[in-house]
């Protein structure tokens, strides 16, 4: 699972760059863009089922279903994720 959020031009790029990476991953993948608009919008290409957007109960079902999560995120999406006990990539670009 790939769930995006934050502004843009960061996540478009972040989009971009993950959609073309994971055309050769071989397992199943569920992206969601983070892109909230009036309706929902599904496309698969391959591999990999895009969403724009999910809701509540669709987000908590993907991530539940999901053996690993690639996210952009912030505190409670890493607090959530550890509760899950889910395999998570994440980066941190702070200055410390």
């Amino acid at each position: 699972m790939v769930i995006l959020s934050g502004p843009d031009p960061q996540r478009g790029m972040l989009e971009e760059i993950l959609s073309k990476k994971l055309l050769d991953y071989k397992e199943r993948v569920i992206f969601i863009k983070g892109k909230v608009e009036s309706v929902q919008a599904k496309e698969q290409v391959g591999n990999i089922l895009y969403y724009n957007f999910m809701t509540s109960n669709e987000l908590e079902q993907a991530f539940n279903e999901s053996k690993v999560v690639l996210c952009r995120s912030g505190y409670t999406t890493i607090m959530d994720l550890a509760k899950l006990r889910k395999k998570l990539f994440y980066s941190y670009s702070g200055a410390i």
